[in-house]
């Protein structure tokens, strides 16, 4: 009940910025650990362990919260810190905002709302390449921030799928080859990449198939290509739905972009033959990755329906049998 309330509330709200957001919070519990760490002058890898595992209290706390908290109580609960941890909604609303500005032919603008969605240099993008940067994005990101969650969340309850987040989190803010986090965010990177590993695999399946019921959409040649390319990506994860996602549009995704200022070369995916990605297979990208939520929305709704039954019928005396 819980899955589907928090999955809805998450497609129609998003991401609500307010100060006691729980992400918000955890990362600034991780600024305030950091900051300690360093005051004592401790940069290395094991600071970065003590930060990682710094997130036990937090457990600790869920868990006794779990054990006081009983029938529509519990239930307000898990379904707000459910909500608040998955991010298909505001990840799409990005994307839309995107769309609409490259629709609009605001550079400038494309620019602004693709450095919401991508850490590389934006400044020498075009339309194109800011297109490909939210494709990208989109595909990398439904991974991490929704269908990962989402699995810890039925593996492990609420306590697993605050850890995922934590490490999600950390990795996302340390998680960086440079000189100041290359020692200290390797546990956090390595963590992260072992937490994503199955969720990642499961999207290749998850959005070919989608791409197989929806109209427009090449389903067999985004399982192929994500099977044959996803290895083109220095991640062990990312490559699976973005190769996916560039054999179901028939385009090309990556190549070269911009690193601080810098040129950097990195792989093309997808057919040789195939168009760059531009803006309208942004749009296309958020309606596969919508069908793919909708598959996952109908899924819970069938593994939950003697629940649902229940909880209807004791809130408002009605017989959905």
């Amino acid at each position: 009940m819980a899955i589907i309330l928090g999955l809805i509330l998450d497609r129609i709200l998003g991401d609500p910025v307010y100060r006691f957001h729980p992400v918000r919070l955890l990362g600034s519990w991780a600024l305030f650990v950091e900051s300690r760490l360093r005051a004592y002058e401790y940069t290395g890898s094991l600071a970065g362990l003590v930060q990682l595992l710094s997130v036990l209290p937090w457990v600790l706390g869920l868990l006794l919260l779990e054990a006081f908290l009983r029938g529509p109580y519990y239930l307000a609960f898990e379904v707000y810190l459910f909500y608040s941890l998955i991010a298909w909604g505001d990840l799409r609303r990005h994307g839309v905002r995107l769309y609409q500005a490259l629709q609009a032919g605001d550079l400038c603008l494309a620019q602004n709302r693709a450095q919401m969605l991508v850490s590389r240099d934006v400044s020498q993008m075009d339309s194109g390449a800011a297109a490909r940067a939210g494709i990208e994005s989109i595909a990398e990101n439904w991974v991490d921030g929704f269908l990962a969650p989402l699995l810890f969340f039925h593996l492990f309850g609420l306590p697993g799928l605050l850890i995922f987040k934590w490490v999600s989190t950390l990795d996302s803010m340390v998680g960086y080859k440079n000189p100041k986090y290359l020692a200290w965010g390797g546990w956090a990177a390595r963590l992260d990449d072992l937490f994503v590993f199955i969720p990642a695999r499961l999207s290749w399946l998850l959005l070919g198939f989608t791409a197989l019921l929806l109209p427009k959409y090449q389903g067999w040649a985004g399982i192929r290509l994500g099977f044959s390319q996803h290895h083109l990506l220095p991640s062990p994860n990312s490559g699976w739905p973005e190769a996916t996602v560039a054999g179901a549009l028939g385009v090309r995704l990556l190549g070269p972009v911009y690193r601080e200022g810098q040129p950097h070369d990195s792989p093309w995916i997808g057919l040789p033959e195939a168009p760059e990605a531009g803006q309208e297979h942004l749009k296309q990208t958020l309606w596969l990755a919508e069908g793919a939520w909708a598959l996952v929305l109908i899924f819970e709704t069938i593994l939950n329906w003697p629940g649902l039954v229940r909880w209807f019928t004791l809130a408002f005396g009605a017989d959905l049998i």
